[in-house]
């Protein structure tokens, strides 16, 4: 699921870039979309950043065959800087 919740980090940081008003929202995805026999979800909050305000937090929720018993799911919040191009690292990774 960590695919899943990258695409939706970068998905976010690509809307930012379009549009800096832009909020989130809640991407649906059709099964057999992402060569998975499973629907996927990824909700996207974005909200400015109290401390840099050319940033946004962005909170990313994804889940792989949402409300059923298979389900699997990852969340993480970002930081999305307006100049800065997002790279995305999983959990327990550093720099």
């Amino acid at each position: 699921v960590a695919w899943l919740l990258q695409a939706g980090v970068e998905r976010a940081a690509v809307r930012l870039r379009s549009d800096p008003s832009y909020t989130g929202e809640t991407w649906t995805i059709a099964p057999g979309r992402l060569g998975v026999p499973d629907p996927a979800e990824v909700a996207i909050s974005v909200t400015p950043d109290p401390d840099r305000p050319s940033s946004r937090i962005a909170q990313i929720d994804a889940r792989l065959a949402p409300g059923t018993r298979n389900q699997a799911r990852l969340s993480h919040t970002y930081n999305i800087d307006a100049e800065t191009p997002v790279r995305f690292r999983p959990e327990g990774d550093s720099e």
